[in-house]
């Protein structure tokens, strides 16, 4: 067009109708959408990258976490089967330690079968147990010689800062001359309700102080029977007793007594 003559170019411009233009715009429109496309498109493949790796890198992860998840099931198994053997074995041993301390405490009440036990009398300097016991055996109609009893003894407090007396433990030579003993003692109190066995009638002291004779218990039936006496008073029984290291309870006359071996017996007493 720069060698044409000027009327060269008007007639050359002159051409240039509106489908020329429109094809011209299209033209251009049409590359820059292209360029556009391809620069979002790259952008697109770059994010796209971006989140693949992001989702590559969870799915490591969770597989990750999945196999430590397995892992702790199957250890969480395993450890509540060694839970379960050793509650097991728990049970069985409560059992076996159960009955060991019921043989353990049958055997040291059968070595006390003998024995009787003198509660409350009053402590003195040089004293002789055994003329108190005498004492108190003439008292009750029960005379008691030497070769009649092999051992007599204080027995140590339980509760040292209690004033009570220290107990008189008394081994009989025989459990007959022991019951018999122990017969004549509630025969005395039985035909003197009144004025019962104490230490101004055995001619110990002059200051009137009730005497108790029991059978002796081991230290687990003394602890049982004392647990029962405490049950019993609250629930107004009327009698509690012991009977060849045995211990019973019943609440009135017309009742049936009640045996008891442990602490569940006195917990259900009613």
């Amino acid at each position: 067009m720069a060698l044409s003559s000027p009327s060269e170019q008007k007639e050359s411009a002159a051409y240039m109708t509106h489908n020329d233009i429109r094809d011209l715009v299209k033209e251009v429109i049409k590359s820059e959408l292209k360029t556009a496309i391809s620069n979002m498109s790259e952008t697109l493949t770059n994010e796209l990258r971006a989140v693949k790796d992001e989702m590559r890198n969870m799915r490591d992860s969770m597989s990750f976490i999945n196999i430590q998840y397995e892992e702790i099931i199957k250890q969480n198994n395993i450890n509540s089967e060694i839970i379960k053997n050793l509650q097991s074995e728990a049970v069985d041993m409560r059992s076996t330690i159960t009955n060991l301390n019921n043989r353990i405490n049958q055997i040291e009440q059968a070595t006390r079968a003998n024995n009787l036990e003198v509660q409350c009398v009053p402590e003195t300097n040089g004293e002789n147990t055994f003329e108190m016991i005498q004492k108190i055996g003439n008292a009750i109609g029960y005379s008691i010689s030497e070769s009649s009893v092999t051992h007599c003894i204080r027995t140590a407090k339980i509760n040292r800062s209690s004033s009570r007396p220290r107990s008189i433990v008394v081994q009989f030579n025989s459990r007959k001359t022991r019951d018999s003993f122990m017969a004549a003692a509630i025969k005395f109190n039985k035909s003197n309700p009144h004025d019962k066995l104490n230490t101004v009638s055995a001619e110990i002291s002059n200051i009137k102080r009730p005497i108790y004779i029991t059978e002796h218990l081991s230290p687990a039936n003394k602890a049982l029977h004392a647990a029962a006496r405490s049950r019993a008073k609250a629930l107004n029984y009327k009698y509690v007793w012991v009977r060849d290291g045995r211990i019973f309870v019943r609440k009135d006359d017309g009742a049936n007594y009640n045996l008891i071996k442990s602490i569940d017996c006195i917990n259900k007493l009613v």
